[in-house]
């Protein structure tokens, strides 16, 4: 009889701790993850391309039924996803790397996590800790792209389509300057071309076309200005004037005075070196030389630290024709 209790005893014994066992696995403390540091790849980036984030645990966190993931980067760009069962594996993200050369903190958090064991799922408990890194952003070779970059790469880059040996970029381009308005942005349209070599990009092409109106229109009553006529030679002559202030000409700079050259019978009568004095009426002039074929083209040439870039501005079927060829140096 004493035999049969002891067993009973040690039955009893072995089940209870099954059974702790079994509440230590199903029902153990849940706690958040512990990040260890993020990596970002590549870095040093170039403008424009994409960077890759990894982030590494010193503890992956238990019982965890999903985070909300967030990056942030101090230019004001951020992000928030949802992981389930976050733990198999650690954070990865993807971002474009911004479109200004500098250093950038890149932050990664989880502000909202829910637990599955010790309250229902979707309860809402706590945040992690926050880990960050520093981006270092270079300039890119040319328009968010570097030359002998693989037409693949690009077109996953890019906003591009795909031609047969081209890619083709359309979209509105803004020029730098103090009297845009909405209007005059929307009348230029753009066009990109990238070119390739063995299937490294070779040369790349931007060619911008604002629509004008019949040419009497800026050519009437020389003495005498319409408004209309003022108000688009004036548009006009801000788009050549801006031709090397443009957005897509970040880091790029004249070397010489030499290398803004007007060619045409009248050229002679606006040099360049003149034209940051220019009022409205000397530069509704300029334009009007333009459409009348006293000048035939203005050319600019600029330099980065891997680029040549000649900018043009030309009469064309009676549209102002803007562009940009991009080459490497």
């Amino acid at each position: 009889m004493k035999r049969n209790f002891m067993l009973s005893f040690v039955a009893v014994l072995f089940l209870g701790m099954a059974l702790a066992g079994c509440e230590e696995e199903h029902g153990g403390k849940s706690h958040s993850p512990v990040y260890k540091d993020l990596t970002l790849s590549p870095n040093p980036v170039n403008t424009g391309q994409i960077v890759t984030g990894i982030v590494s645990y010193n503890d992956p966190g238990a019982n965890i039924y999903s985070c909300d993931y967030q990056y942030t980067i101090s230019d004001g760009t951020s992000f928030t996803w949802r992981q389930v069962d976050p733990t198999t594996s650690q954070p990865e993200f993807t971002f474009t790397a911004p479109e200004r050369a500098g250093n950038y903190t890149v932050t990664f958090r989880a502000p909202t996590i829910r637990y599955s064991s010790t309250a229902e799922n979707g309860t809402i408990y706590g945040v992690a800790n926050m880990v960050q890194a520093t981006l270092k952003v270079q300039p890119s070779d040319v328009i968010n792209a570097n030359w002998g970059d693989k037409k693949d790469d690009l077109i996953s880059k890019i906003n591009a389509t795909d031609s047969s040996s081209l890619l083709v970029w359309k979209g509105n381009v803004i020029l730098v300057d103090e009297t845009s308005t909405d209007m005059a942005k929307d009348t230029l349209s753009a066009k990109r071309l990238y070119y390739f070599d063995n299937n490294g990009l070779s040369k790349v092409e931007q060619t911008s076309m604002r629509q004008l109106t019949a040419k009497s229109v800026y050519n009437t009553a020389m003495e005498q200005y319409q408004l209309d006529s003022l108000v688009n030679n004036y548009k006009a002559a801000i788009d050549i004037l801006g031709l090397r202030f443009a957005d897509i000409l970040y880091d790029y700079a004249v070397e010489d005075n030499n290398e803004m050259v007007l060619t045409g019978p009248g050229a002679a009568q606006y040099p360049v070196s003149q034209w940051a004095r220019y009022g409205e009426k000397q530069k509704s002039e300029l334009v009007r030389a333009f459409w009348r074929g006293e000048i035939k083209r203005y050319d600019v040439t600029l330099y980065s630290n891997h680029t040549k870039c000649v900018a043009s501005a030309y009469v064309e079927n009676d549209n102002l024709v803007l562009k940009w060829v991009f080459t490497k140096l």
